[in-house]
């Protein structure tokens, strides 16, 4: 028993010609996509056969037979050609639908034979296009590494230059205060090891003539100046050192010159010394270092 034929909307097909109306931006956008998506789909033979050919209503026939399963012979439509015809028109007939099927036949391997150039021009087109996004992005990828060690360059620059201001101010600090830097080096006990240290001492017009106010023992001058730069303005009585604020407040505190002759000489922290040679006297307290200085170097004329 055959069955009723309906036409279905089974495929999407766009004609060339009809891709002229539509706006070349738009049609860029458009059609380098579906070739694009053709690479993504199967393959599919087909013939297009548009409403206003005259082979249009055989092929429906052709498919309508099919799908209903009645006979119909490509070289002979039945369904194209009335019954009252002659068998002479019925022959004329019969040869232009053949001729149709023919033409159809070499248009079909003609849009085949078109289709396989596009995609091979696709092909050559999609290669070319890779190779450019290949060296853009390696190009990309260099400037981005030329970014990186530009940046590099300029972070270290930068803290370079934060150093240098910094140093600036000390020594900016160092000249315009007057103050002094001592470095002092004495032996630890017999250990054989020295401890060294660096001071900066400031100086006032009133007592303390001199103090300490800044010092490192690890020989870090920069530290040393930078704690002198927030010390006080006239710095108090230092705890660590009360035997010698005790003794600058006696009018006696005097410091014979070392054996050298040298008159540049102090005490403090449990030593008494010279500035110039290093000559040190270690005791138990500040005081007892500053006696036996004074009682192992008599004093000189003035």
């Amino acid at each position: 028993m055959s069955q009723e034929f309906q036409r279905e909307d089974r495929y999407i097909v766009i004609k060339r010609k009809d891709l002229l109306k539509v706006p070349v931006n738009y049609r860029r956008h458009l059609v380098d996509p579906m070739f694009s998506l053709l690479n993504h789909l199967p393959r599919r033979e087909f013939v297009v056969v548009e409403s206003d050919w005259p082979e249009y209503q055989l092929v429906w026939a052709m498919i309508e037979a099919r799908v209903s399963g009645e006979p119909l012979s490509l070289s002979l439509p039945h369904r194209m050609i009335k019954t009252e015809q002659s068998s002479d028109e019925y022959d004329i007939h019969a040869d232009a639908h053949n001729a149709c099927l023919e033409q159809c036949t070499q248009v079909v391997a003609g849009l085949r034979a078109e289709i396989q150039r596009q995609a091979e021009q696709f092909k050559e087109w999609q290669a070319g296009h890779h190779a450019n996004y290949v060296k853009a992005a390696d190009e990309r990828d260099r400037l981005q590494a030329e970014n990186a060690a530009l940046q590099q360059r300029l972070n270290v620059a930068d803290q370079r230059i934060d150093e240098l201001e910094k140093d600036k101010r000390r020594l900016d600090a160092l000249e315009s205060e007057f103050w002094d830097v001592r470095h002092h080096s004495s032996p630890i006990a017999d250990t054989g090891d020295h401890s060294t240290s660096i001071e900066i001492v400031g100086h006032w017009g009133d007592k303390p003539h001199e103090r300490v106010i800044g010092e490192n023992y690890e020989e870090n001058l920069r530290a040393a100046i930078d704690q002198a730069m927030t010390a006080d303005a006239y710095p108090p009585a230092r705890p660590e050192y009360p035997e010698l604020d005790s003794a600058l407040s006696d009018e006696d505190w005097h410091m014979n010159p070392c054996k050298q002759g040298h008159r540049d000489v102090g005490a403090c922290g449990c030593k008494a010394f010279c500035h110039t040679c290093d000559e040190t006297i270690t005791a138990a307290t500040t005081q007892e270092a500053f006696e036996q200085w004074n009682a192992t170097h008599p004093a000189t004329p003035q």
